[in-house]
């Protein structure tokens, strides 16, 4: 397993808007020569327990503290990171300054001759500080520090990307072009699995529903175009309640078998 053995190209980008709807980064800058960085995330945890015993743990991510040594702090880029002014040449430091959010990108060089490349994609800097020495016996050089946080941003929650030049899926075209500008990462979203329940009636089902244009809810076996209720198994175009079994055209309500001839 190949190691990180490197640090290089120290570069920032200005974030210049950051809502839900996107993220818009000012081209990068690259800065002075880096020496060494440490990366410290910041978690919060929580236990939950249940049967007296630790159920789970909730890890929520908090913010990333940075450090990163450079050879020398010029001007223009202490202006930069922190908000101040330059005028005329003179770096004016002013307690209302506000430093503005910046993106954080650089490459590690691994023992296998490959890097791995990354991106910090919010954040701010600190005021940085000086340390001076005179020249004694043999001269001492300073290098400066800078310090900042970082977290996730407002368009997705991301807060840092990663590509190692030797993972499957490394896209050498993104990683030739990482320093001119923040890759854009795309996620895809799978569309949520419908529910068969959900699904609409197919008109063979509405069928097995209402079998009866008439809308009959009796038991009747043969068609009833008069929406009886009754038990009748044979067609009644009267109206008929009775339980007569024969055709009885003439709306009697006797039990009799035959017709009887009028008088």
């Amino acid at each position: 397993m190949p190691r990180q053995i490197g640090l290089e190209n120290l570069t920032v980008a200005v974030v210049e808007e950051d809502k839900t709807t996107g993220i818009k980064y000012a081209t990068p800058i690259k800065l002075e020569r880096s020496i060494k960085a440490k990366i410290s995330p910041k978690t919060s945890s929580e236990k939950l327990y249940s049967d007296d015993s630790v159920e789970e743990i909730l890890n929520n991510f908090d913010s990333c503290d940075v450090e990163i040594e450079i050879n020398q702090l010029q001007l223009k880029t202490r202006s930069l990171i922190q908000g101040a002014k330059i005028v005329n040449g003179i770096l004016v430091e002013n307690k209302d300054d506000i430093a503005p959010e910046l993106a954080l990108g650089f490459r590690s060089k691994k023992s296998n001759g490959k890097y791995r490349y990354v991106w910090l994609l919010k954040g701010k800097f600190e005021i940085t500080e000086d340390e001076y020495e005179t020249i004694g016996e043999k001269p001492t050089a300073q290098s400066n520090s800078i310090s900042g946080s970082f977290y996730g941003r407002n368009s997705d929650g991301n807060w840092r990307i990663m590509e190692d030049e030797d993972s499957e899926g490394a896209d050498m075209e993104r990683l030739a072009n990482w320093f001119k500008a923040v890759p854009e990462i795309i996620v895809e979203v799978k569309p949520p699995e419908e529910n068969p329940s959900d699904d609409p009636k197919l008109p063979e089902d509405e069928e097995k529903d209402n079998p009866t244009p008439g809308g009959s809810t009796g038991d009747n076996t043969e068609k009833n175009p008069s929406g009886n209720t009754g038990d009748n198994t044979e067609e009644n175009p009267s109206g008929n309640t009775g339980d007569n079994t024969g055709e009885n055209p003439g709306g009697n309500t006797e039990d009799n078998p035959e017709q009887i001839p009028e008088g």
